[in-house]
């Protein structure tokens, strides 16, 4: 099946920043969870597959077209949802609706309204009245009311109180139970993306450091965690960022069965990692 969206040895340069050579795919039916530390490359990778920027060079198709010539039907296709997205604060939430649906040929008034009542929404409310979760909630409604086929969302919870967080992510579950709508989430959360993810792709200073199916990456890595009599030359060379305390030291490995084959007669933990922890453990590799 054709990918979703495809970046063939994507770069995007600026003065302080570059994204070099980014290959990856992103299959349909699925979440793909972008992850990397704040000014990695995640909200660049969002706006060139919205093509709100432009690659310098390399090639970036959505739905197996390019948007030269394809504009308005692919973006018919795309909704989208930013942290930080401006609003006429004297319009109402139905007048600034009223400007946004005329864009999407799709537009479903009805499911508009459905999120409204389910977020809580007043059409009448004001936009400057809104705090910033609820700002969020009605950016989620616009782009969850033209049946979109792909959703591109750039740190989506960003000022969502956590019961609504878990309602957020509820809400992608259900969406992704029609197995042809496909989202995408760059986000610096990772909780959220431990159990909900598909995919995750990683990025850091502008360099993809992984594009794999989550499950791949937790039954790869583990964290470990034991005394330092423990550590020999061999044994180092299987930590990523690894760190040593007084009486201990903890890492990321993928050679799991090397450190369980130690047996229960040693002091030493083997944990299954979260998103977090590799995370974590690859931007203390990084920096040693």
């Amino acid at each position: 099946m054709e990918p979703v969206v495809s970046m063939k040895n994507v770069s995007k340069r600026y003065d302080r920043f570059a994204l070099e050579q980014v290959s990856l795919m992103i299959p349909r039916g699925y979440l793909t969870g972008i992850i990397g530390p704040n000014g990695s490359g995640k909200t660049t990778l969002i706006r060139l597959m919205l093509d709100l920027i432009h690659p310098d060079e390399g090639e970036i198709t959505l739905f197996g077209k390019h948007l030269a010539g394809n504009e308005r039907v692919i973006k018919s296709r795309i909704g989208f949802l930013f942290a930080q997205t401006d609003f006429y604060g004297d319009q109402t939430v139905n007048s600034m609706k009223k400007m946004i649906a005329p864009f999407y040929d799709s537009w479903n008034e009805a499911t508009f309204h459905g999120y409204l009542d389910r977020f809580g929404l007043h059409p009448e409310t004001k936009m400057k009245k809104l705090s910033q979760g609820m700002t969020m909630k009605f950016s989620l409604a616009l782009a969850l009311s033209h049946d979109a086929e792909l959703l591109l969302l750039d740190e989506p919870t960003a000022g969502l109180d956590p019961v609504f967080r878990r309602e957020l992510m509820d809400i992608f579950s259900e969406i992704l139970q029609d197995e042809t709508k496909t989202i995408v989430m760059a986000t610096h959360n990772t909780r959220e993306l431990d159990e909900r993810a598909d995919f995750v792709i990683y990025v850091d200073r502008g360099e993809m450091i992984f594009n794999r199916p989550k499950d791949e990456l937790f039954q790869q890595y583990a964290v470990i965690k034991g005394p330092r009599a423990l550590l020999d030359d061999d044994r180092k060379g299987t930590l990523i960022g690894m760190r040593q305390t007084e009486i201990g030291f903890h890492g990321l490995t993928d050679q799991v069965s090397q450190w369980e084959a130690l047996g229960s007669d040693h002091p030493l933990v083997v944990e299954k990692p979260t998103l977090e922890d590799i995370l974590y453990y690859f931007q203390m590799e990084k920096r040693s």
